[in-house]
């Protein structure tokens, strides 16, 4: 998935109840998240979590995230611009949420849904259309967000990226570069318009060194993008609710 996917996904998994894992737990900030056991979570086997979603807080503004939905949020940007180990220095539910970032990457290879809306790109692009389908899918949702989130758009966006500019320091070089580029253009807002996706699907072309593909490939979406919603529709809500288990598993291992 991509920027805009993965923060609403990593919103969605920090909404759970400290208590909902265990009956003296305290609260879930990145002080208490837990460490060793977390650490290899990405390695448990892929399952769909705790099903379907329960509705998430009444909330028309992203002020009152806790310090566990605020880690999440940030690593699920970050974790668009690192590579290699989580660094262990980092607060852990920062890590948590670059982990949840790679479990959804991992998960929706797999899921039925996306496989079926990279099936449906012609053989010449098929095998890069995993990453394709990221982008479109940020599309996708930036046209139902209201179906999936009361806070509008912009303002969710906005609060996403400061709470990953809060944590920019963390990076380096050309990951702290792309994450300010990220911002400043406001791309996950953005992605309402079909302009900023298809520049987003030259710029996969770009960095994949295949821009002889553009033609086809923008002719194809234009066509075939009401199929691609219909799929996104579908996968989007197991992809939340198979972060929600995740982040959930990792709590019921709290030491």
């Amino acid at each position: 998935m991509n920027f805009l996917a993965h923060c609403l996904i990593a919103l969605k998994a920090g909404d759970v109840s400290p208590d909902a894992s265990s009956p003296n737990a305290e609260k879930a900030g990145g002080a208490n998240l837990p460490t060793s056991k977390c650490k290899q979570a990405e390695e448990l086997p892929p399952s769909f979590g705790s099903g379907n979603l329960p509705p998430s807080r009444n909330a028309n503004e992203l002020a009152g995230f806790t310090e566990l939905t605020d880690g999440l949020v940030a690593g699920g940007l970050l974790g668009d611009f690192i590579k290699g180990p989580v660094p262990s220095a980092w607060p852990n539910a920062l890590q948590l949420g670059v982990r949840l970032h790679r479990r959804i990457d991992a998960y929706s290879n797999a899921a039925p849904g996306v496989k079926r809306s990279c099936n449906r790109f012609p053989p010449q692009l098929r095998r890069f259309a995993p990453i394709f389908v990221d982008v479109i899918a940020d599309h996708c949702l930036a046209l139902d967000w209201a179906d999936h989130h009361p806070t509008e758009l912009p303002a969710f966006s906005a609060r996403c990226y400061a709470l990953a500019a809060a944590e920019a320091h963390r990076l380096h070089g050309d990951g702290r570069r792309h994450l300010n580029w990220l911002i400043e253009r406001d791309l996950m807002s953005g992605y309402r318009d079909y302009e900023v996706m298809e520049r987003g699907l030259k710029s996969v072309t770009r960095r994949l060194a295949r821009q002889h593909l553009d033609a086809s490939l923008l002719d194809f979406v234009g066509g075939a993008l009401p199929s691609l919603r219909e799929d996104f529709q579908g996968y989007f809500p197991l992809l939340a609710a198979h972060g929600r288990g995740y982040v959930e598993e990792c709590l019921s291992k709290r030491s």
